[in-house]
């Protein structure tokens, strides 16, 4: 009968051993120097080498022809521990054999000689699964054993076992295996089986393998049996069920179209090939993740991605900005948690690359909205005859920049600059001395943002507070924004939402903290009950510019009349999530 590889390559001795060296090097010391201890304690993630140490160590302490602290392999206890059939090594899962009952019969034959080696060794596996009960039964014969005893725990979650066992024992974490020591080590059983791989095709079996060196090779074993040939990346993801990393390049391409619907098309054929969305939004991960560390070293993180693929990635770093691609990441980490919130991950997944378009064009949006600012900023600041508007004419650029839609904005910007300096020239120099001298003294008290501009971010306000506290997004979210007065921002609750208005206000610097974030613009906020302020102007007329500086400004410099303002219909900034 066929025995798969990671059977066929368990380590006999600590020389055959790959990585754990810390681990390796202690107990070697140990045995040499006849300073083992009567209670071990193995932790750390599966596939890591604990239960193979365990045994290893059974050997070496009952070997009858030991050299050092390598196991001869041929007396009859190490041939008897390595069938598994030793009267003196007995291994116990912890998981079957958890209650009391259990480890009251055991400690009942402990105090046996062994019958053939030195030691009577007790290897109990997943050993936080025993029974609290368990574990006080256990005390007192591990606090002080027979001479002749050894116990070795192993187990992958230490957390969970009381304090009193762990301080009785000798602790030695095992450490996941690095990408390097798995894909050498399948290197090695490749060239055993007088097979062929290419590097890719090892490397995402060692990614897949999550650090764990028994996984690695019962995959590969999968693979090896699918392939007849040359093992090849396509033929490992076709096994492991893997999307094709070419489908993540597309992702990253239709972000820097910002191409939403191309995303949402490519959802549905996944959805229609049987993929799991959820291993996309986990593929997605890790390829964003891989993305960013390209941009950041300008290489690969892993040998798993060919030099066609390092291309695209190179265009993909120098086309999407860092805060794109963290965004990316953050939206897609999300995921899985809201398919199981939402019991749809396909929604769960169209929702995320939803925030993450809508964010990227939010962030373009203030980029030309700042770019146009600047350039305004630039024009001096007496741009206009002083008998057009003899006190407003301090904030004629930034009402332009603030007022003028995004996405006209650069455009607006620049003729506005340009007719600002050819009137500056025609100026007399004491006039433009004395606009610049009042609008120095005007321009803390006007606001550099309009409202309607804090309304249509307020969701990104939401969303980042949420992520820094969501207890408090949850209570600002009955927020209204209903005024600004200077730089002073004014949210509104109903009356039976007073609770959440004291809660907000009382954590008001985190809150302002979001906002100088999103929107660049330092304000305070003044939270007030809506019977305070009255009801929230909902029109779409031309009342609702009414209290905007930069708007009145603006309209005393060029004249004209407000066609349409207004934000939602409701006033409200955010929407509950």
């Amino acid at each position: 009968m066929y025995v798969s590889l990671y059977r066929q390559w368990r380590p006999q001795n600590f020389d055959e051993f790959v990585g754990q060296e810390h681990i390796v090097r202690t107990l070697t010391h140990a045995l040499e120097q006849g300073r083992t201890t009567h209670a071990y304690l193995f932790c750390g993630p599966r596939g890591t080498g604990k239960t193979t140490t365990a045994r290893i160590l059974a050997k070496a302490l009952n070997c009858h022809d030991r050299k050092g602290a390598k196991p001869c392999g041929k007396c009859s206890s190490c041939q008897q521990i390595t069938d598994g059939n030793s009267l003196d090594v007995f291994e116990i899962d912890g998981a079957s054999n958890r209650g009391i009952d259990e480890i009251r019969n055991l400690l009942e034959k402990v105090h046996f000689a062994p019958g053939e080696g030195r030691f009577k060794i007790y290897i109990i596996d997943e050993v936080h699964m025993l029974t609290n009960e368990a574990f006080n039964a256990l005390l007192k014969t591990l606090e002080e054993p027979p001479g002749h005893v050894v116990f070795i725990f192993a187990t992958t979650e230490a957390h969970k076992l009381p304090a009193t066992i762990i301080s009785r024992c000798q602790r030695f974490d095992f450490r996941r295996f690095s990408l390097s020591e798995i894909t050498d080590s399948l290197e090695k059983m490749i060239a055993s089986e007088n097979r062929t791989a290419e590097p890719a095709a090892l490397a995402i079996i060692a990614e897949h393998a999550d650090g764990g060196m028994r996984d690695a090779q019962s995959l590969l074993d999968q693979c090896l049996v699918f392939s007849s040939g040359i093992l090849k990346a396509s033929d490992v993801q076709e096994v492991l069920g893997i999307i094709d990393r070419r489908t993540y390049i597309d992702l990253g391409q239709f972000l820097v179209a910002r191409d939403m619907q191309a995303a949402f098309v490519q959802i549905e054929q996944l959805n229609a090939m049987g993929k799991d969305l959820q291993q996309f939004a986990r593929g997605a991960v890790s390829f964003f993740r891989d993305l960013l560390f390209f941009q950041t070293l300008k290489s690969a993180p892993s040998d798993a991605y060919p030099e066609s693929e390092r291309a695209d990635m190179r265009m993909l770093a120098q086309n999407l900005a860092p805060d794109v691609i963290v965004a990316a990441l953050d939206a897609f980490i999300h995921v899985e948690r809201e398919a199981k919130d939402l019991g749809d991950a396909r929604l769960a997944l169209q929702l995320a690359e939803a925030r993450l378009f809508v964010r990227q064009h939010d962030s373009l949006g203030s980029d030309d909205r700042s770019d146009g600012s600047t350039a305004l900023a630039s024009a001096p600041a007496a741009s206009v005859p002083v008998a057009s508007a003899p006190s407003a004419t301090t904030s004629v650029g930034s009402a332009a920049a603030t007022s003028a839609p995004a996405a006209s904005a650069p455009v607006a910007s620049r003729k506005s600059a340009k007719s600002a300096k050819s009137a500056a020239a025609d100026m007399p120099a004491a006039a433009s001395t004395t606009q610049s001298a009042t609008a120095t003294h005007m321009s803390p008290a006007m606001p550099v943002i309009s409202l309607n501009e804090i309304r249509d971010q307020w969701p990104a306000i939401m969303e980042m507070l949420k992520r820094e506290r969501i207890s408090l997004q949850a209570f600002a979210l009955e927020a209204r924004v209903v005024g600004l007065e200077g730089n002073v921002l004014k949210l509104g609750f109903e009356e039976k939402y007073a609770l959440h208005r004291d809660k907000v206000q009382s954590e008001n610097k985190l809150v302002e903290q979001v906002i100088h974030k999103i929107t660049g613009v330092p304000l305070q906020i003044n939270c007030v009950l809506l019977s305070e302020t009255g009801k929230v102007d909902t029109s779409s007329g031309n009342t609702s510019w009414q209290g905007e500086p930069a708007v009145k400004a603006a309209l005393d410099v060029f004249g004209g009349e407000v066609k349409q303002s207004g934000t939602g219909k409701d006033g409200r900034g955010g929407n509950k999530k």
